[in-house]
């Protein structure tokens, strides 16, 4: 209460805003209650003049809290205020936020890369995917960020470092959505990710329970096919792919989209040996 009436009296003090809010959430960590719901609870109803009135102005205050890289817990609570403040922005608002959205797309991805390559799933990774989770939510430009800031093989990095866990139905959940969110199947984006190997997707292909993580897969695979068919379609024939993707273009159970996306990586794999004059495809 403390806390809540601070704020109201100087809420025009953006460091004093962010030390209350620092506050708050080092008050509330060491409860069972997850921190984001309790900063949403705080920030929407305790505070409505700050964050209801405008959050499109939250929204560039706390962003450029983010990415200041601040002490990692001061982070965290930006992150877990950007997971609240993306639901409350309309489509329109989002876009208006163009500098300090790619800036915050940026830093949740380097986050997400680090706790990764330290294998530590911890409070923090949550809430920054959690965060990319609200942000990339029927915005566009949030997905292109994301695919031009190389979001697509940090989350590949993800799936293999936590095999298993839960935290796989929110990475392939943000992929699927990317995917949605992109302009058309042709891949044009102006980045290219680099594969040793398809394997790591091919449990992905044959799961039609899953088809948010079987779309995203075949999407991936077709953005480096398409871009570089001279190596990706050698790669794909060479590990025992293409009966995979024979088996989705003819699957009763597979998506429609999926389909589509299966065929064009077959057609280029088709076109392609069709200029090497080489073997025939299924």
């Amino acid at each position: 209460m403390q806390i809540s009436e601070a704020m109201s009296q100087y809420r025009n003090r953006s460091c004093f805003m962010k030390e209350a809010l620092f506050r708050l959430f080092r008050e509330t960590f060491s409860t069972k209650v997850t921190m984001p719901a309790l900063l949403k609870e705080f920030l929407l109803y305790s505070t409505p003049t700050f964050i209801c009135f405008c959050p499109l102005d939250a929204a560039k205050l706390v962003m450029r809290w983010l990415c200041k890289h601040e002490h990692p817990k001061r982070q965290t609570v930006a992150m877990s205020i950007t997971c609240v403040l993306a639901l409350q922005l309309s489509r329109e608002q989002t876009a208006q936020l163009q500098e300090e959205l790619l800036r915050a797309v940026k830093e949740l991805l380097t986050i997400v890369k680090r706790k990764t390559t330290e294998k530590l799933n911890d409070i923090t990774l949550l809430v920054a995917l959690k965060a990319l989770w609200n942000l990339t939510d029927e915005s566009p430009i949030a997905c292109k960020y994301f695919m031009e800031n190389q979001g697509l093989a940090i989350f590949i990095q993800v799936l293999e470092a936590f095999s298993g866990s839960a935290i796989q139905s929110k990475v392939l959940g943000l992929l699927y959505r990317t995917i949605q969110n992109w302009p058309s199947s042709s891949c044009k984006t102006t980045s290219l990710v680099t594969y040793r190997s398809f394997k790591a997707f091919f449990p992905l292909l044959g799961d039609f329970s899953q088809p948010e993580g079987q779309l995203w897969a075949l999407w991936a695979m077709h953005h480096v096919c398409s871009r570089d068919p001279g190596k990706y379609c050698t790669m794909l024939a060479g590990e025992g792919g293409m009966q995979l993707l024979c088996d989705v273009q003819e699957h009763s159970e597979a998506d429609p989209p999926a389909r589509r996306i299966a065929a064009s990586i077959l057609e280029d794999f088709r076109m392609h040996f069709m200029n090497q004059q080489r073997r025939p495809l299924c």
